[in-house]
C-alpha cells in the first residue's frame, strides 16, 4: 500500500494531467477517514510547499444522504480550499474541451 505522501502525489499528478485516478482493487481501497485525511494532510504539504497554494477555508462533501449512500460513507467529510482554486462568487468559470461536460436536464 502507498504512504499518505505517495498517494497524495500520485492523486496531485492525476490532477495536474487531467487524468482519471485508477480504480484501485478491493484490498488497496480507503476503508476509513483516517487513512483518507492523512493523504489529505500529506497533499496539503506538497501543495503548500512546493506549490505555493495558500489554505484559505473548508468545503463540505457528501452533506446529503444520496450522495454519502452512493459513496457508501456514513458522514460527511471535509476539504481544504486553495486561493488558487477559488473564484469569486458569482464564478466565472472558463470551459476547457475535455475537463467538463455540462447539459441541461431533458437535453439528453
Amino acid at each position: 500500500m502507498l504512504s499518505p505522501e505517495q498517494a497524495a502525489r500520485s492523486l496531485l499528478g492525476h490532477r495536474a494531467n487531467g487524468t482519471a485516478n485508477p480504480v484501485l482493487p478491493k484490498g488497496q481501497r480507503l476503508d476509513d477517514f483516517t487513512r483518507a485525511y492523512a493523504i489529505q494532510d500529506a497533499g496539503d504539504a506538497i501543495l503548500r510547499a512546493e506549490r505555493g497554494f495558500i489554505h484559505i477555508g473548508y468545503k463540505i462533501g457528501a452533506s446529503n444522504k444520496v450522495a454519502r449512500d452512493f459513496l457508501g460513507i456514513d458522514a460527511p467529510f471535509h476539504g481544504r480550499r486553495y486561493r488558487p482554486r477559488a473564484r469569486p462568487s458569482p464564478p466565472d468559470i472558463p470551459v476547457v474541451p475535455g475537463r467538463c461536460q455540462a447539459r441541461a436536464r431533458g437535453s439528453g
